[in-house]
């Protein structure tokens, strides 16, 4: 009979050291290497009403600002271009979310809400918040 008991088994050996410096420095590399995107707050002073706000969904967010910039969906628009842009967002969008600063030229707002019937946009809604205090 064969004795198999003394036939000695060995245990793989792995050593972990070098993969645990590779994964170290291909951290250290993506952290150096990374851009990190930074958002910059937009302080708007809405409009005060006695009514709930509404919440909308889907809705194209149309900014304008005291100083007379206008920003759709983030990105700053020359007030003759708004129109243009608005009509190239419809497809994406059902409606329109007009977000105006408390300084801002009310006849802007009018301009762009009207652009944004022009654009075929059925829905137009302000931004506003709820009235503090009574």
């Amino acid at each position: 009979m064969i004795d198999f008991s003394a036939v000695e088994e060995r245990k793989p050996h792995v050593n972990l050291s070098a993969l645990i410096d590779v994964a170290f420095i291909l951290v250290i590399f993506i952290v150096l290497t990374a851009t990190f995107r930074q958002e910059r707050d937009m302080e708007i002073d809405l409009p005060q009403t006695d009514s709930a706000p509404q919440h909308q969904t889907e809705g194209l967010q149309v900014t304008v600002f005291a100083d007379g910039r206008v920003h759709i969906d983030g990105e700053q628009v020359s007030r003759d271009a708004v129109l243009d842009v608005l009509k190239s967002k419809r497809a994406s969008h059902e409606s329109v979310l007009l977000t105006a600063d408390r300084g801002a030229n009310v006849q802007a707002a009018v301009e762009i809400m009207a652009d944004a019937r022009l654009a075929g946009f059925e829905s137009v809604a302000i931004a506003t918040t709820e009235r503090q205090g009574g």
